[in-house]
């Protein structure tokens, strides 16, 4: 699956592949790469929004896929991101500046989807045991989904079930799932996995942690808010029979940031509310950030509101508040954190703006190996929007892994290299590389991709640049020694 756009910000047009593992946008400033790095958060953030979109009629009919059929509902999504969800995303109006003219599309190859194949099951827990609903699946070679009702799922249901749940309104709820399941599949079918675990770190994630107990009290007295607006709305209803106007309460407690930024600052502050155990399944990943920012990150709770510390050497005797650590630990603080409450145990898809900002050469390398790694493993993917050359080339290292697996000769590179351990590496095929020039996005691994690896056109021009005045002003030097 193709996204191609228009319009969006400085970018006047670009084409990205959805369906790679590892992304590398880089480019100059105010290019762009962080306005399509939220278009793409807002994209598998929404899929499941389409359902809503068709009747209970026209998703009953689809059961042959054909191109008119995706198209239609490419047609839709693409409607829904342009006019609704992008900009209440971006946290601005249709008419904005930055998506006024948006234009949105898909390309996509039926063969692809022909080829695919899928089952999935929807059911729900009742009386301790699980009850499905629905199966649908698809084989490979067919172009037709096969869904399958439960017709004795009333047998199957406890005697006291609609004591509590009408039948009306279950049927209802069930027949609204059905739409979401077919919809939901057929996206699967087009996207792979379309709606992963979604995590964005921005560039300025650092202050968020720094000053979060600051944060966290806005946050706490904009939900208290609504709190209070709903609870007075519901009394005005109940007094004066007037209707509940959901739409008003929300649009008068905008948050201030975007979404991508909001759900950061969510998930924070759902720490305080859930107090959760740590997860065990990204432990490795935990692990190799401790030992690039040497130490831990630990919550303490301070009257109901949590504050990061930082155990320096992972020794909560020799722990330092967040204001007073390196800079180096409050720009990794938001990973630390990601992989130790948030990240799923797989289909993660986490965004990074900006990973080397803070860090030594050094750690940057490191953070480019734990990246790599966590992409190639359980379905996750990784985009990071970056401005160093040290981890483009480290990147293109991984790429050069891949081609000589390919030719079947990395085990004798390993057996030639003594000591070299990378076992990891990146297929070209699973990875995008993209340069954003302040008006185009150029497709790198597509345009720049040699026998020799990617080639960074712009870091190279630069570095070319420098390299030119070093040698000039060492040849000046030089005859200056001589005369």
């Amino acid at each position: 699956m193709i996204l191609k756009f228009q319009n969006l910000g400085p970018i006047k047009e670009a084409k990205i592949d959805l369906t790679k593992k590892f992304y590398v946008f880089v480019g100059y400033n105010n290019s762009g790469k962080t306005y399509t790095s939220q278009l793409l958060w807002s994209i598998f953030n929404s899929v499941h929004k389409l359902a809503d979109k068709f009747t209970l009629d026209e998703v009953q009919e689809i059961n042959n896929i054909n191109k008119e059929l995706i198209d239609s509902i490419l047609n839709k999504f693409s409607t829904l991101l342009e006019n609704e969800l992008v900009p209440k995303d971006f946290n601005i109006e249709k008419e904005h500046i930055i998506t006024k003219n948006l234009k949105i599309s898909f390309e996509y190859n039926i063969d692809d989807i022909k080829q695919a194949k899928i089952k999935t099951n929807a059911g729900f827990e009742a009386g301790g045991r699980r009850i499905e609903v629905y199966s649908i699946s698809k084989r490979s070679g067919s172009l037709k989904l096969i869904l399958k009702e439960n017709k004795k799922i009333e047998a199957d249901l406890p005697d006291d079930f609609y004591d509590n749940y009408s039948k009306k309104r279950f049927t209802e709820n069930w027949g609204r799932i059905k739409n979401r399941i077919i919809i939901d599949t057929l996206f699967n079918l087009l996207f792979r996995d379309p709606r992963p675990e979604l995590m964005f770190l921005p560039s300025n994630r650092k202050s968020y942690f720094t000053f979060s107990p600051y944060f966290f009290r806005i946050e706490k007295e904009r939900r208290e808010k609504i709190s209070a607006d709903i609870y007075n709305m519901v009394s005005k209803q109940q007094k004066n029979g007037e209707d509940i106007d959901l739409e008003f309460i929300v649009n008068n407690n905008q948050s201030d940031y975007t979404a991508v930024m909001d759900n950061l600052l969510s998930e924070y502050h759902r720490l305080s509310e859930e107090k959760p155990d740590e997860n065990n399944f990204n432990k490795k990943y935990l692990e190799q950030l401790k030992k690039i920012i040497g130490g831990d990150i630990s919550i303490q709770y301070e009257d109901g509101t949590p504050s990061l510390r930082f155990n320096i050497d992972d020794n909560k005797n020799k722990s330092l508040k967040l204001h007073l650590a390196s800079s180096s630990v409050n720009q990794l603080t938001a990973l630390s954190i990601y992989f130790k409450y948030w990240a799923a145990k797989e289909n993660n898809f986490l965004l990074i703006d900006e990973p080397e900002e803070n860090l030594h050469p050094k750690n940057q390398i490191k953070l480019i190996d734990l990246l790599v790694n966590f992409a190639s493993e359980n379905q996750n993917r990784v985009l990071i929007a970056t401005h160093s050359p040290l981890i483009t080339n480290h990147i293109n290292n991984y790429l050069l892994l891949g081609e000589l697996k390919q030719q079947k000769i990395l085990d004798e590179f390993i057996a030639d290299n003594n000591g070299f351990k990378k076992d990891i590496f990146l297929d070209k095929k699973d990875i995008g590389v993209y340069f954003f020039d302040g008006r185009r996005v150029r497709d790198y691994v597509e345009e720049e991709m040699q026998d020799t690896g990617l080639f960074f056109r712009d870091f190279e021009r630069e570095n070319l640049k420098i390299e030119r005045l070093t040698k000039a002003l060492k040849d000046k030097l030089y005859d200056t020694v001589e005369a």
